[in-house]
Order: structure tokens, then C-alpha cells, then sequence
């Protein structure tokens, strides 16, 4: 993230089941470029300052159907019934957790969400009208369907300054939407 610009790997997962021998996997699919003041995203195949974008969209919410997870989305998430938990320490880190029951075309969902006390403040979480009304970043959720675990994402916070590499490709990509 570079003040109100976000790049983003959005991964491909490879799930593979010959002869009962699974096998999971992942490659980056593209990355994603979003501005959220203009509105405008942009696909990337490569992360080097010469890409050009492959995809482009018009409207920031777009993204998540495209793949990736679009954090500045003010699309309401709607659910059931949402309920407190007690809190946890995950490598150090307290988060504070809530329980969250949907049901989707009669079947039932539920949530573990995920927020940071340190966090506050941050721009980039999950679920973004819930957070605001939260007042903490959502930066995890576990997804329950009939009660077994179905999937986890999490946000990861690598540092909180960019390197030059980085930087020089926030340039030359921020440089594209001119084009």
C-alpha cells in the first residue's frame, strides 16, 4: 500500500486429486493495481516496473469478481446474526474475534472474523462496512460451512515502508493510468 494505492498478489490455488494422493497448491495469477480515489484498477502479469496492465477496470468494485479481494469495497456483507467472542494472542499479536452466521441458498455459513487492536486506523481489511462498524481492521477470517473448515484468508502486514523496488513499481504503474 502507497497512501490510497494498494497492489495485491491474487493468487490461483492449484488443488490436484489423482488417486486420492491430494496435492494444494498456489501460483500468483496477476497482480492488481488499484487507485481507490480514481476508481480504476489495473492487472499486471509480472511485478517489475516494465509491465503493462492486461485488464483494466473502470469501477474498484469490479475486482473481487475478477479475482483478488477489493478492500475498499462499501458493498454490504449482510448475515444472520454476529455474536462476541473472547479474545486471542496469535505470535504475539492480540486480536479480538466475532461470530458471524449466514445462510447462503439455504445453506448455512459461519465466520470467525479477526481484528487487530494495533491496527486501528488501517486501510487495507476485510469486510470493510463491518470493520468500520467494529472500529478494528478484520484482517483474518475462517469460513465454516456445515461446521467443518472450508477456508482461511488472512491479511499479512510484511512491514510498513516499501522498498525501492516496490516504490519504483507504484511509479511506473501509477504512470500507466496517465496512458
Amino acid at each position: 500500500m502507497n497512501g490510497d494505492k494498494s497492489i495485491q498478489e491474487v493468487p490461483l490455488l492449484i488443488y490436484n486429486d489423482v488417486s486420492n494422493d491430494k496435492k494444494i497448491g498456489f501460483r500468483i495469477k496477476h497482480y492488481s493495481f488499484m487507485d481507490k480515489w480514481k476508481d480504476k484498477c489495473y492487472n499486471y502479469l509480472n511485478f517489475i516496473d516494465t509491465a503493462k496492465p492486461i485488464k483494466s477496470f473502470n469501477n474498484i468494485d469490479s475486482v473481487s469478481r475478477a479475482g483478488g479481494w477489493n478492500f475498499y469495497s462499501k458493498e454490504l456483507f449482510e448475515y444472520k446474526s454476529c455474536n462476541n467472542l473472547l479474545d486471542t494472542t496469535i505470535d504475539s499479536v492480540k486480536y479480538g474475534r466475532i461470530k458471524v452466521d449466514k445462510n447462503v441458498n439455504g445453506t448455512e455459513f459461519y465466520f470467525i472474523m479477526y481484528f487487530r487492536y494495533d491496527k486501528k486506523g488501517q486501510q487495507i481489511r476485510f469486510f470493510r462496512n463491518l470493520s468500520d462498524r467494529i472500529g478494528y481492521p478484520i484482517v483474518r477470517d475462517d469460513t465454516f460451512i456445515k461446521d467443518k473448515l472450508f477456508m482461511t484468508r488472512k491479511i499479512n502486514f510484511i512491514s510498513d515502508t516499501l522498498s525501492a523496488e516496490v516504490t519504483e513499481v507504484f511509479n511506473e504503474w501509477e504512470k500507466n493510468e496517465l496512458n
